[in-house]
Formats: structure tokens, C-alpha cells, sequence
């Protein structure tokens, strides 16, 4: 801060100069939120000298919560000289929960419902609750529980429970010719997770986790190609570690930055099956000229030990490999690197060319006398374009993917990565 101290008669000005030292931070805008739920990502204390940068970290951190349209700041002179008052002015969002509720009839599935409820920043804490249930043939559900600071210093909470079903496909090359097998997952179980930050970039994670993993609903046809141990019931219960390095300046929509995350589990522990998996998540982003987006990640993975069919790596379809079918590839090594291009077309609307390359092989499955995956790795490559959709609820992502097995159509709820 400037301030005159004097002029003498010669007409020389004498400035006295101080550095701006915060007398106290204020926050406003805020009607549902509590102050307190954003005073705890102000790392900027009273006493300190105003640093623009440590200020415009806080400004990420209140807006990563993803409880505000818009976040900035302003400052007041404060009552003493040199000292100014930092403000906090949010703007929240009006949106703070969704409900979703739907229904469809295919040849495989029959009838089937789903309602998905969510509600975030629960009362203001910054708490989240979801509930996801799905009825028809068989009824499945999901149970959420999220508190980003359950204890000081920062310390992060996530619950589930579940028992849900998912329809997958296995393809296998019966002495018929090749054959398509439907069959749903089942996991009846859940997980806790504590996450704590080591940095303002990186956060490191420990979980627990507690399946019961099985086949279900599949046909007297099929069960002669699924009997083998791998495919058999099996427990797991597990302890994982994870670190996050996230220095996106935008999670859903980032234009540049980098995202690191590498995990390890070791399952048996505490009974069931005994198997380690390890995984490493690499993204990076290039802005090109005003609004275009170079957008790619390099995901690997390896599975060891005697890990159950439905723990090895599953990959194809919308969030892998594109221009393939889903779970078209398995094995317990995988391999991909997805790169994209976006492109603006509109204020809600992005169009997107991409390319994908990658693959899962080795292990139980690549030797099983069906699967007879690719037992060393292997250049499986899907191209094609899509468009991003902004909606209330989020970006709706639809992808054309071409492969050297044909073309399919990928529908997606928010980004790829």
C-alpha cells in the first residue's frame, strides 16, 4: 500500500510504502453454505503479507468444491495503515441436487426402472448423499455417503454399499466359431476411504473394501464355457493405497494442467481371495489457440496373484477403448492411451476426433480354453468423432468409434477424462 507521508517546500513528494498485511478475510455471497464449510479452504491467515498467488489458490480450492457458479475476491482498507480486509465473494449454484428417474425395454433385459437421487452440499456442510436403484429382471442398488472434512486437519470420508448388477459380455471361440456371452456381474458389498492431503496438489488415499463377487443370469447354453476357476464366487476383501496429483485449473472441463493418480491393492489380508492390482492413471492438456483442447491419458495396469475373472481388466466400450464393444478385450495386463481433440461448436456443444489404442492380455483368461485372449500385448486401434452436450445435469457425451471389427455408437455421462 502507498500513502503520502509529507511534501517539503521544495515540492519533493515523499511516499511511504507498506506491504499489504490481511487484518482479516470476510465471505460473502453465501446464503445456503455454511461460512465455516468455506473458511476452511482459506489458507490465507490474518497476519500474513497478501500474496496473490496463495490468494488465487484459495480461490481453486472454494471453487473445486463445485458449490459455486463463481468465486473472487476484493479488498478493503482495513483499520489500522498498510493493513487491508481480504473479501470472499461466492456466487452459489441454484442446483444442489438431482433426481433421475427412467425406464426401457430391450430383448436382453426385459423391463427395466432406474431412480437415481443425489443431493450435494447436504444442509450446507458440504456433505453428499446418493441413492441409486434399479428394478426389473433383478433389483439392484447403490448407497453413497461423502464428507470432504470430517476432522482437522483436512481429512476426507467416502462410504458405499451395494448390491448391484451390471450386464456384461464375454466373447469366446467355441469349436462353433466365435460366441457372445451375456451375463450379469454381481457385487454385494462395500468400501470406505479415508483421503488426507499432502499438498495443495496431491492427496494420498487408504481404502477398504469388501465384495462378493459372482455370475449370475447365465444361460444353461452358456454355463459350459463359464466353469473354470476363475469365473467361480469368490470373497475379496482388501486395503488400497492411492496418491492424486491433480493440478487441473478445471476438473469437469480442464483446458490445461496434469492428473496423476497411482494405486495399489493387496487383497487376502483379510481373507478371501489373494491377489495384488496395481494401476496408474496419467492425463495431460494442451490448450490450442483460444478454446481447442488437446486432451490424453495413458492408463496401465497389472493384475497378480489369484485374482477372480471379474478383478482382471475388462476393457472396450465407451470409457476405453472405443470403436470396440464393451469388455471386448481381458486379461490381467492392460495398456491404453486415449487422445482427443475438442473443439467448441457451440456455447453448449463440443465436438470431439479421437484416437484409441491399447490392450488387456495375459493371465487365466489369455490360457482359458474359450477365451483365448492375446497372451503379449497387442495394437487393438479405434478412431472416430463425437459431440459433448451441456445439460443441468452435466455434459452427455456421444462417440462414433470405428475398428478394424466394425463401428459402434458410445454414450457416455460426462467427459471420457
Amino acid at each position: 500500500m502507498i500513502g503520502v507521508k509529507q511534501v517539503s517546500e521544495q515540492g519533493v513528494l515523499t511516499l511511504q510504502i507498506a506491504e499489504g498485511e490481511i487484518e482479516s478475510t470476510k465471505i460473502t455471497g453465501n446464503t445456503y453454505t455454511k461460512t465455516y464449510v468455506i473458511q476452511r479452504y482459506i489458507h490465507t491467515k490474518p497476519g500474513e503479507v497478501y500474496s496473490a498467488k496463495k490468494v488465487s489458490a484459495d480461490v481453486k480450492r472454494i471453487t473445486n468444491t463445485g458449490y459455486f457458479e463463481s468465486v473472487r475476491t476484493d479488498a478493503e482498507v482495513g483499520e489500522q495503515p498498510g493493513k487491508i480486509i481480504l473479501i470472499f465473494i461466492v456466487v452459489e449454484r441454484q442446483r444442489t441436487g438431482q433426481a433421475t428417474v427412467g425406464g426401457a425395454y430391450t430383448s436382453v433385459q426385459g423391463l427395466i426402472g432406474f431412480v437415481d437421487l443425489s443431493k450435494t452440499n447436504l444442509h450446507g456442510t458440504g456433505q453428499t448423499v446418493s441413492i441409486r436403484g434399479e428394478f426389473g429382471g433383478m433389483r439392484s442398488y447403490e448407497l453413497g455417503y461423502r464428507n470432504p472434512w470430517i476432522m482437522s486437519p483436512e481429512t476426507r470420508l467416502n462410504l458405499g454399499i451395494y448390491d448391484r448388477f451390471i450386464l456384461r459380455q464375454a466373447f469366446l471361440t467355441t469349436p462353433e466359431g466365435q460366441r457372445n456371452v451375456l451375463y450379469r456381474e454381481r457385487r454385494t458389498g462395500g468400501n470406505v476411504v479415508l483421503g488426507r492431503p499432502l499438498s495443495d496438489f496431491t492427496t494420498a488415499y487408504v481404502g477398504l473394501r469388501r465384495d462378493d463377487v459372482s455370475l449370475a443370469d447365465i444361460s444353461v447354453a452358456d454355463q459350459q464355457f463359464l466353469t473354470g476357476p476363475a469365473f467361480a464366487s469368490r470373497q475379496v476383501r482388501s486395503l488400497s493405497l492411492t496418491t492424486v496429483t491433480d493440478t487441473r485449473e478445471n476438473p469437469n472441463n480442464p483446458r490445461g494442467g496434469k492428473y496423476h493418480q497411482f494405486a495399489t491393492e493387496f487383497a487376502g489380508i483379510f481373507g478371501g481371495s489373494h491377489f495384488n492390482k496395481y494401476s496408474t492413471d496419467n492425463r495431460r492438456y494442451f490448450p490450442i489457440g483460444k478454446k481447442s483442447v488437446l486432451a490424453m491419458r495413458l492408463i496401465g495396469g497389472l493384475v497378480t496373484g489369484d485374482a477372480p475373472y471379474l478383478e482382471q481388466f475388462l476393457i472396450g466400450g465407451p470409457d476405453s477403448l472405443r470403436g470396440y464393444r464393451i469388455d471386448r478385450f481381458a486379461g490381467s495386463h492392460m495398456v491404453i492411451l486415449n487422445t482427443e481433440y475438442r473443439f467448441p461448436l457451440s456455447s453448449n456443444l463440443t465436438g470431439v476426433g479421437f484416437v484409441d489404442a491399447g490392450d488387456a492380455w495375459g493371465g487365466p483368461i489369455a490360457s482359458d480354453l474359450f477365451f483365448r485372449s492375446d497372451k503379449s500385448f497387442k495394437t487393438h486401434l479405434g478412431y472416430g468423432v463425437g459431440v459433448r452436450i451441456q445439460t443441468p445435469v452435466g455434459p452427455i457425451r456421444l462417440d462414433l468409434g470405428f475398428s478394424k471389427e466394425g463401428a459402434e455408437t458410445h454414450f457416455g455421462i460426462a467427459n471420457m477424462f
